[in-house]
């Protein structure tokens, strides 16, 4: 089900980045209506599994202040967490984080690049 649905093993777990199915606007925490359902769809699918331990790491492009950004990435891993929770998810086994600009996938010097690096990862820590 992880593989099927796009997660990756890593070395902290499984992990589905989600810059290419949850793209957040420059200086944006909201989840738009399409991007919701391929959340609500992941986190059902998850709950099926019998998984219910996630981590959820938010993201941002090099752009702005370094303390501004840890914090908006931190209210876009709190977006996905709340959709999280409105499938099932309990609060207690979501861990939430903001990685601001730190763990970029793409080159920030391009506009597509740091529109991939607005994202959420979800991680299914290795047990």
């Amino acid at each position: 089900m992880l593989k099927q649905n796009g997660f990756h093993l890593n070395d902290e777990g499984w992990e589905l980045g989600l810059s290419g199915k949850v793209l957040f606007g420059n200086n944006a925490d909201s989840i738009n209506a399409g991007s919701r359902g391929d959340i609500e769809r992941i986190g059902r699918e998850l709950l099926a599994s019998g998984i219910d331990k996630l981590r959820l790491e938010g993201h941002t492009d090099s752009y702005g202040d370094a303390d501004y950004n840890r914090q908006l990435s931190l209210r876009r891993a709190q977006a996905v967490a709340q959709v999280l929770r409105g499938v099932g998810l309990r609060e207690e086994n979501l861990q939430v984080i903001g990685r601001g600009m730190e763990q970029p996938v793409a080159d920030n010097k391009t506009a597509a690049g740091r529109q991939e690096n607005r994202r959420v990862s979800i991680i299914v820590p290795a047990p």
